[in-house]
């Protein structure tokens, strides 16, 4: 019989071949958990980056999963030529032996050949001594645990144990940062929510209509949109950003041009548009991401020149930067001659904030 140390080798030697193929499935399947998790975290968290301690976890959780699938293959056929496992081999070989002698001695006698009693293979190369191929190995020490009827634990056990434990440490460590990502998000909500309400209120009691998101309805990683319309033309509107951290981030005014006015018609006309707009908000008490986002910005001498110059059906952009570093933007949209339809329309647009 088999003492308690070649018992737990005949285990090990039957249990590290099935932990291995499954570490070694375990180091390809934790790339698709990896993507999964990032896909949950900037759908879902709203991230923009890849959460680095999670791919460096990853890496190292690969890492050792290869490293453990090749000690599980390689470890039951090198330790098959040494000298334990070569001691449980002998026993077996003898015990062999003695069950083909006492099954000769109960039938009286010598026996022809096909008559031996089914007592398994005499030659211990079959018994996996030196096996060959991790397969063989392993087939060598199951054969070894069931001829001394060495118990072994569920392979099952065995497999969920190697998958879900590098599976479970990946997936925790992105928990934290879900956690954190969800609160800063409702926290946001909350924050633009009362930038929303205010700018409403300022817009509405100085604009012929106001349309505004609602951050409390959804989340958005984008921002939250309100503009103010001076007039049931709607040829002359602000449109103000409200950043998911409830900073006012970005501002753009437009006033429709007539292109069948002449040019200094509208030049006075889209002058005077824009300081109505960029006064509705002068002096407000709201938080801001840059603070010359509420400026003036007048349209620059250049631009006007270009315009009075130019024909209604030329783009022009020019760009410029506020005493805080905000971009201003200053274009002029329109079609081309050739294009130009009853529908078509031109516009000056006037964009200030981080981009």
């Amino acid at each position: 019989m088999l003492t308690d140390e070649e018992q737990r080798l005949v285990r090990k030697y039957c249990l590290l071949p099935i932990a291995a193929v499954a570490a070694l499935c375990t180091a390809i399947g934790l790339g698709v958990v990896l993507v999964v998790l990032e896909a949950v975290d900037h759908v879902a968290m709203h991230a923009r980056d890849i959460f680095m301690p999670g791919l460096y976890l990853y890496l190292a959780l690969t890492a050792a999963c290869l490293a453990f699938a090749v000690y599980g293959f390689l470890t039951p056929r090198l330790g098959m030529q040494r000298t334990a496992w070569l001691d449980i081999s002998r026993k077996m070989y003898l015990a062999q032996i003695q069950a083909q002698e006492r099954a000769r001695a109960a039938q009286g006698g010598p026996y022809l050949k096909g008559d031996a009693p089914d007592v398994g293979p005499l030659m211990p190369g079959t018994m996996g001594v030196a096996a060959a191929t991790s397969r063989e190995a392993y087939r060598a020490a199951r054969v070894t645990a069931n001829f001394f009827g060495v118990s072994l634990p569920r392979p099952g056990k065995v497999v969920m144990a190697v998958v879900l434990v590098p599976v479970l440490i990946l997936t925790a460590v992105y928990v934290p940062p879900y956690v954190s990502s969800i609160r800063t998000a409702r926290a946001g909500q909350r924050a633009a929510a009362e930038t929303m309400d205010r700018l409403e209120s300022l817009l509405q009691a100085k604009c012929w209509d106001v349309y505004a998101d609602d951050p409390l309805e959804r989340y958005s990683e984008y921002g939250y949109d309100i503009s103010g319309y001076l007039n049931d033309s709607w040829d002359e509107y602000l449109f103000v950003t409200v950043s998911p951290a409830g900073q006012v981030s970005e501002l753009s005014y437009h006033v429709q041009v007539d292109v069948t006015r002449p040019k200094e018609e509208n030049i006075d006309y889209i002058t005077a548009s824009l300081k109505s707009l960029q006064t509705l908000l002068a002096g407000a008490d709201l938080p801001l991401a840059a603070e010359d986002l509420l400026d003036e910005y007048p349209l620059p001498e250049a631009f006007l020149q270009a315009f009075r110059e130019g024909s209604y059906y030329e783009p022009i952009d020019m760009t410029a930067r506020g005493d805080a570093g905000s971009h201003v933007y200053f274009s002029y949209f329109t079609t081309s001659e050739e294009e130009y339809t009853e529908y078509s329309s031109s516009s000056i647009y006037v964009y200030v904030g981080e981009y």
